[in-house]
């Protein structure tokens, strides 16, 4: 007995003459549903799951996935490791064989329902590394530790960087363009860094990605290019009006961006995520994440900040509800040449985000000081990230900031990244000033 997979046109590795449909098996899943391979599932996700809605309108599609999971529930690891390695080298014979890209999607319905079954995937995915993955940064915001062991990382500055040389090692098939330094109340002070940093550096990034036929390119831009909006509502119709050099630096990249698909055929994909938090972020950098900021603020003994009054509001995304999003955006047909918003669902006041974190970390002093230069309302819409990347909200911010809490507090001591140098400081806040 062997593993059936379904098809999916999402996952558009070859599609049929019509392009309706995908010409392979491009798909794996599971029966959902609380009595089946989704143990927490609720009465909410019974009346809403479209996967379940799927199954219960194509008896046949319910049947394959009855299919699989009778053959999975109860195996050991021994035998799911059999069947999903059969199932795999099944498919990238299909591929190979009408020279279709190897794209995959692991679950379209259904859940890992438990963590012999998770593990077993993770040991197929590890065991066929069709994915080369590179990396270009300077490190100058992140850390190596956090890197992945397996990307080869070029470890060099994108604005004069020799990134032409690596482009043309590796041929990509597919860029992520996420580099920048994202502290948008710093760029009024650092105003040429900034355009440098982001305008500059993205420039050679299309550059590079035109001349070598890049398949899409997928750039992280941000809320700021919205400014105020529309009454504090972010939507992406919306014709943009940043109030910062940052807000502008990245506004200016997507404009290019889109110059150069239209003069170069260049593919693209534009994301606006906003507030990511999550573990391995960078808790030492005082200009970054009001979350990372107090973390560090209290794990060294000082009281936390809030600017102004604290009536300002915020969408809050955890890092992993963001990450599959960005895959798709890549490799979904239906989020060409789209501008997407990207993150959380539920707005918070920072008093209460900062009340959310001290009931986590146990107390913790605030201290309130001048207000910045800033937006006071950042209400994203969020509803074309559903339709077009299946963006799901699955962590509230509680349960966020205790997956991160839970790692900052073990990290080791840094020294908090303090800018060394201002362009100007005419105007600049007090508790930035040296």
């Amino acid at each position: 007995m062997k593993l059936k997979r379904s098809k999916d046109r999402k996952v558009a590795n070859l599609v049929t003459k019509n392009g309706k449909q995908a010409a392979i098996a491009n798909t794996f899943g599971l029966p959902a549903g609380k009595a089946y391979s989704c143990p927490g599932a609720t009465s909410i996700c019974e009346s809403v799951c479209y996967a379940g809605k799927l199954e219960k309108l194509f008896p046949a599609v319910k049947t394959n996935l009855l299919h699989n999971w009778e053959l999975l529930r109860n195996a050991d690891m021994d035998t799911m490791l059999i069947l999903l390695d059969e199932m795999i080298v099944e498919f990238i014979a299909d591929c190979e064989k009408k020279n279709a890209d190897k794209l995959f999607r692991i679950h379209w319905d259904g859940d890992f329902f438990n963590d012999t079954y998770t593990y077993a995937w993770k040991v197929i995915i590890e065991n066929h590394p069709d994915v080369h993955i590179v990396g270009i940064d300077d490190m100058s915001g992140g850390y190596k530790e956090n890197v992945n062991s397996k990307v080869e990382l070029w470890e060099m500055n994108l604005v004069n960087g020799n990134i032409d040389e690596c482009f043309e090692r590796h041929q990509f098939d597919y860029v992520y363009h996420m580099a920048a330094y994202a502290a948008e109340g710093l760029s009024p002070f650092i105003r040429s860094y900034n355009y440098q940093n982001n305008l500059v550096a993205t420039s050679r990034i299309i550059t590079q990605c035109i001349k070598h036929d890049v398949k899409r390119l997928v750039f992280t831009s941000t809320l700021a290019v919205y400014g105020h909006g529309y009454g504090g509502i972010f939507d992406e119709s919306q014709i943009p009006k940043p109030i910062d050099p940052y807000g502008v630096a990245k506004y200016g990249c997507e404009m290019d961006i889109q110059i150069a698909g239209e003069q170069h055929g260049l593919d693209w994909c534009i994301i606006r995520p906003h507030n990511v938090y999550g573990v391995k972020q960078n808790v030492w950098d005082k200009y970054r994440n009001v979350l990372g900021i107090w973390m560090y603020q209290h794990l060294n003994s000082e009281p936390m900040t809030i600017f102004g009054d604290g009536f300002q509001t915020r969408a809050f995304s955890y890092i992993d509800d963001s990450l599959p999003c960005l895959w798709r955006a890549c490799v979904l047909p239906e989020a060409s040449k789209q501008i997407i918003n990207l993150g959380g669902v539920k707005e918070h006041s920072i008093l209460e985000a900062n009340e959310i974190l001290r009931s986590v970390i146990g107390g913790g002093e605030v201290i309130f000081k001048e207000q910045r230069h800033e937006v006071k309302h950042s209400i994203p819409t969020w509803q074309k990230s559903v339709d077009i990347l299946g963006f799901e909200h699955k962590t509230n911010l509680k349960e966020g900031l205790i997956n991160m809490w839970s790692w900052a507090k073990t990290q080791p001591k840094r020294d908090r990244f303090v800018w060394p140098f201002y362009e100007l400081d005419n105007g600049i806040y007090s508790f930035w000033k040296k």
